[in-house]
């Protein structure tokens, strides 16, 4: 039987201090317009960079995208053709609100996956970087046939939508070769290696990275296995010298590793995260932090809750099209343990 699970969303609007002025100059944040929305099996995604459209991912199914004002189905691509689930984390929009990119959850779900476009207006899929490969990814290095291929998450947008830039995990002849930091156009075509991460592990580039407007800095998150390695954190690629440089490694070694989310749309401010503990229901700690780009000094933007909506925790966030605010779902708490009452009665 076909499982539906309606989920209530809300976009809450929380205004962003400027790094050139103290925080405590720009008053308290306040929460902005709250507007249910029900999806059906679905995760909103943020608004596309002109603000007209949102997408919804249905993992199994389809990768829909909205009209904002309206909240009209514009189109959407079925997932179908997919090896393993859409990896929701990385869809992404591009600068010119034409395409999404994304990538499989291969790592997850123990098989190869592939990075993907869609158009935004028809649905339209392409798949960037298929290597031919459809088998299992365990136990990697132990491959009887020695295959080759390559795992590819975290896309990133070039400020001019021509270029994905994203985290690649070869297996060279059935043994692991690390993670690169690669490129290829957006349109198809050859894939680049940008550059090999010194001392990791498959995967090791595993969570959001981004370019800054101007193009001339690349944005990355490292998390090695080892949860508590010194590297962990937000780190810098510098197209121009292929140089690699630590940002900000977090605050709060009990909340796990420090990963981006996005980058402002000025450029000076990053939004990050602790994905770890966000994927805690009992964390009470706040898990949102704001990077300064010129110095990797982090700060905890205020989340005030809208006045009567008693909702339980940040599920995903994003800079509003102009950088001036935050956009965040949170799920409302009766909602949410409703639903996790039913899944456990009928699993």
């Amino acid at each position: 039987m076909k499982r539906w699970m309606t989920v209530f969303l809300l976009v809450v609007l929380v205004s962003v201090p400027s790094w050139d002025s103290p925080i405590s100059a720009q008053g308290a944040p306040t929460a902005g317009p709250v507007q249910p929305f029900d999806v059906e099996e679905g995760h909103a995604i943020g608004l596309s960079p002109d603000g007209s459209m949102y997408a919804v991912a249905i993992p199994r199914t389809a990768l829909c995208v909205y009209d904002t004002e309206t909240q009209q189905k514009i189109a959407c691509g079925s997932l179908e053709a997919l090896r393993v689930r859409i990896r929701i984390e990385d869809v992404v929009w591009s600068p010119d609100s034409t395409r999404l990119a994304f990538g499989e959850d291969g790592f997850r779900y123990g098989s190869d996956g592939d990075l993907w476009v869609m158009d935004a207006a028809t649905g339209e899929l392409t798949n960037l970087t298929d290597d031919g490969y459809e088998g299992s990814l365990l136990p990697l290095g132990d491959d009887e046939e020695e295959s080759t291929f390559f795992l590819d998450v975290a896309p990133a947008w070039t400020p001019d939508s021509q270029f994905i830039t994203f985290s690649r995990s070869p297996v060279i002849d059935g043994e692991r070769a690390g993670n690169d930091l690669a490129q290829v156009p957006a349109a198809g075509g050859e894939v680049e290696i940008l550059k090999t991460i010194p001392n990791a592990e498959p995967g090791t580039v595993y969570f959001g990275t981004g370019w800054n407007p101007s193009g001339d800095t690349f944005y990355f998150s490292l998390t090695h296995l080892d949860n508590d390695n010194p590297e962990n954190g937000i780190w810098t690629f510098d197209p121009a010298t292929a140089e690699i440089a630590p940002l900000a490694l977090g605050d709060d070694p009990e909340l796990g590793p420090l990963t981006l989310l996005r980058v402002s749309p000025a450029g000076n401010q990053l939004l990050a995260w602790y994905p770890m503990a966000a994927s805690r229901l009992d964390t009470a700690e706040p898990i949102l932090r704001l990077v300064d780009t010129a110095t990797g000094a982090l700060s905890t933007p205020e989340m005030p809750a809208p006045e009567g909506v008693p909702f339980v925790r940040t599920t995903a966030a994003t800079y509003s099209p102009n950088g001036h605010a935050l956009l965040m779902v949170a799920a409302e708490l009766q909602r949410i343990k409703a639903e996790l009452a039913a899944i456990r009665l009928s699993s």
